[in-house]
């Protein structure tokens, strides 16, 4: 029953956490990874740009990650609720449960730091540049590319084209 909460509260937290990073420590790698793509994908490119870095994490690294945030959460929720006088209980209860929380807060953060399995499922970035047309001019264009674990491309989708004059101009590639 416990671990059917856990899901049912932690599953819809899941879905919609996974949020745009901007210092995770395997962004530089990404856009170095999609970097070396363009250049040997591409005749011609300039002005590369790189945003909307999101890393999609294992369901059990995720996990990871969120308790030890859900656990300091509840310790900042109690802390208001004692400075506020709305805690139901005496100073000892209070002084107990925030000297457990902090207990399995450790306990979470060492989980996290020794996580030895795999981490992500693939990370996803939003790669722009200046892109060498068939009409031999330069279209900004927007590729949503996915890397995996590894540092390979899995999939480059092309997102968005400013600048296109019409549907018979192409990409030059190599």
């Amino acid at each position: 029953m416990k671990n059917i909460l856990f899901i049912i509260f932690f599953l819809p937290l899941y879905i919609f956490a996974q949020v745009k990073e901007t210092n995770h420590p395997d962004m530089k790698k990404v856009e170095a990874a999609v970097t070396q793509w363009a250049n040997q994908t591409f005749a011609d490119y300039t002005e590369p740009r790189f945003n909307k870095f999101i890393p999609y994490y294992t369901d059990d690294y995720f996990l990871t990650v969120i308790a030890v945030k859900n656990i300091d959460k509840v310790i900042n929720e109690q802390k208001k609720m004692y400075a506020s006088g709305s805690f139901t209980g005496s100073k000892e209860d209070f002084e107990k449960s925030i000297s457990e929380l902090e207990t399995r807060k450790e306990t979470a953060i060492k989980n996290r730091d020794n996580f030895n399995r795999k981490k992500v499922d693939y990370y996803q970035i939003s790669f722009w540049a200046n892109i060498k047309m068939s009409s031999n001019v330069y279209n900004y264009i927007e590729h949503i590319v996915l890397v995996d674990e590894n540092m390979n491309i899995k999939e480059a989708t092309i997102n968005s084209h400013i600048g296109k004059k019409d549907d018979f101009e192409k990409i030059i590639y190599k």
